[in-house]
């Protein structure tokens, strides 16, 4: 009978043993996304730190495939750095993120025992000036609340990803500091877009030339070729345009949410502002107007409008899959493009774009492990394919004699974080260049021109700025609301919700050049 109890209770061990080894065990924390574990695809528990990453992804969205690839790239984590990473997913589309990391840190206020995950965003640099719409989960609100770490220390030999880039683009850099310490490490690819020249390769064997890099180099381009060919068809995407105009003539956007009514100098490091009509805008709009009209240049609003007849184009991006052909190969086979990089690519409606940023928890316990599960993402190609795109014939394509990831309709297309395709891959829109060398080329040019406006030099310098610069702009906002509506009812008056970076469209008379002028003179305050 005593042989029989010791076998049962063996058994039972055995039993109890092998329910706790087929498990990763479950984070205390519901919104984390625990995976199976295939039988030998990681190592024991002692032979990896366990980390935990908040990202942006709904739980509810394709949770399959999410197990999946975090699946894959914890057995790949592992075995490389070894860290594993629990992935917390949102859990709630109306709940935005930044709302859920305020109940984060308040829930360490009140010792509720609900943790900071380890890795989590933060949206952009000093947020924008209207925190009551869009609410402040900005890089330094969070230094603010002590909820970020310094990450100077942890930048080394063991961060050869990160150690490159900031030592190559240090304006990236300068963007990710502030009062000289490192808080976050940006999502800066994403951005490096710019907008593209287009050209039937027919009339570029006529016309050969000197290839434009920037957007008035294009427009002489367009112009050549007018002079040169009966009834060419011609478009140029508008706000490209204007953007470029802005940025040749020195300015930028004080005011996101008044995009290009408040301007400043760069070089300016008191950062004064002018109102539009105050700076000589208005005239370069009219030698820009005029000569869309002599060489019969048309604007463009929908991608759609871009066919088979277009002779030459400027287009807003290297995004060529919404335009009007019925394939992409029939566009490359057709078309010349011109990448027209050569103007700061991290400007968006004339303001600073303020990077998401990865960020550290300051209750992390392994901080340099974190800062290396960062870099991973970077340097390892799979990892960033795993976290950007998915799994390869599951939720991409991969051609592998030309090293391009690209899409098609039977595929669920899943990108857990926005990371980009690095240098050691190009996307399916960078096949606008047959040389993957040249895209990495054009990549390293815009990351060059990422440069910082003096104001946000003024901000990040002490990080008591910024709050004042959301209060004391929200003040003036509200105060002078009737000056800002008796504005915005004047422009509606031009165009049905139109805005002063529309101004360069087709449907935009010369006439009504003059009226924006003249309501904006009218309206114009001095104290605000």
């Amino acid at each position: 009978m005593k042989i029989y109890s010791k076998i049962l209770v063996l058994i039972i061990i055995c039993c109890f043993l092998c329910s706790c080894n087929s498990m990763i065990p479950e984070n205390e924390n519901d919104l984390s996304l625990s995976t199976p574990v295939k039988s030998g695809a990681l190592k024991s528990d002692d032979d990896y730190i366990r980390l935990s990453f908040f990202i942006t992804y709904l739980k509810d969205k394709n949770p399959d495939m999410v197990k999946d690839i975090v699946e894959e790239l914890n057995v790949l984590s592992t075995s490389t750095i070894g860290v594993y990473m629990d992935y917390i997913l949102e859990d709630d589309v109306y709940a935005p993120y930044e709302k859920k990391i305020q109940s984060m840190l308040n829930s360490i206020t009140t010792a509720s025992g609900q943790a900071m995950p380890d890795v989590f965003f933060a949206d952009s640099l000093y947020g924008y000036n209207y925190p009551d719409i869009v609410g402040r989960d900005d890089l330094i609100y969070y230094i603010t609340q002590n909820a970020v770490t310094d990450l100077s220390d942890y930048i080394t030999e063991k961060t050869p990803s990160i150690k490159s880039l900031f030592e190559k683009y240090p304006e990236i850099e300068h963007m990710s500091r502030i009062n000289g310490k490192l808080y976050g490490i940006p999502l800066y690819e994403s951005w490096a877009g710019c907008p593209v020249l287009m050209i039937k390769k027919s009339l570029s064997k006529e016309h050969p030339m000197i290839p434009a890099t920037d957007i008035y180099e294009a427009l002489e381009v367009c112009k050549t070729i007018s002079d040169a060919t009966e009834s060419a068809n011609i478009y140029v995407y508008p706000l490209s345009v204007f953007n470029a105009m802005v940025y040749q003539q020195g300015y930028y956007s004080v005011y996101f949410s008044q995009p290009y009514s408040y301007l400043a100098k760069y070089g300016d490091e008191t950062c004064r502002v002018k109102r539009f009509e105050q700076t000589e805008l208005f005239d370069q709009i009219h030698i820009i107007k005029n000569d869309f009209i002599g060489y019969n240049i048309k604007t463009y609003s929908r991608p759609s409008e871009i066919t088979e007849n277009t002779d030459v184009a400027i287009l807003g991006s290297s995004d060529v899959s919404e335009l009007g052909f019925d394939s992409m190969d029939s566009i490359i086979s057709n078309y010349d493009f011109y990448y027209l990089y050569n103007q700061p690519s991290n400007i968006v409606n004339g303001t600073q774009v303020q990077y998401p940023y990865f960020v550290v928890s300051e209750s992390c316990e392994e901080k340099e492990k974190a800062v290396q599960y960062i870099d991973w993402l970077h340097s390892n190609t799979q990892a960033r394919k795993l976290i950007g795109y998915g799994i390869e014939d599951v939720n991409y394509k991969f051609d592998h004699t030309d090293n391009f990831l690209f899409y098609d309709d039977a595929l669920t297309r899943v990108h857990l974080v926005n990371i980009g395709s690095g240098g050691a891959f190009t996307l399916i829109k960078d096949r606008l260049s047959e040389d993957g060398n040249h895209i990495n080329y054009i990549k390293e040019r815009l990351y060059e021109n990422m440069v910082m406006q003096d104001l946000t030099k003024l901000l990040v310098s002490n990080s008591n700025n910024p709050d004042r610069f959301h209060v004391e702009s929200g003040k003036i906002h509200e105060k002078y609301r009737d000056v800002r509506s008796e504005e915005s009812k004047g422009l509606e008056e031009i165009k049905r919700r139109f805005r002063l970076y529309q101004i360069l469209e087709i449907d935009v008379t010369i006439e009504n050049v003059e009226q924006i002028r003249k309501l904006l003179e009218e309206t114009y305050n001095e104290e605000y």
